[in-house]
């Protein structure tokens, strides 16, 4: 999945805008960024409203590929295609809104 990729003069600082999410005083000299899962949950979750649903349920995925249980995980990978099948935008993101606390259980595990 390709990325959308920005950059800022954050006076003095750069920032890089990833996909509607900011990451303050990135050293644009370096040829690469990684953000943990950690990090990445936590900036969806602070900047729920302005993302896409298909990133939402990207970190979504993410997130299920490390859990444990199978049966969990089939179960995180039932919703996040039952999201998937709806084509209208505002109910995509009302579903993700529903699934949000997957973003809180992850972090409060970390």
């Amino acid at each position: 999945m390709p990325h959308d990729v920005t950059t800022t003069d954050g006076g003095g600082s750069d920032d890089l805008i990833l996909d509607g999410i900011r990451l303050k005083n990135y050293n644009l000299q370096s040829s690469t960024c990684t953000m943990s899962l950690q990090d990445e949950v936590s900036k969806v979750q602070e900047n729920f409203d302005s993302i896409s649903a298909d990133r939402f349920l990207d970190v979504l995925d993410k997130i299920r590929t490390e859990l444990k249980s199978p049966v969990t995980s089939k179960y995180l990978q039932d919703k996040i295609d039952k999201v998937n099948f709806e084509s209208n935008e505002a109910e995509k993101k009302r579903l993700c809104k529903s699934l949000t606390p997957y973003l809180d259980w992850y972090l409060k595990g970390q």
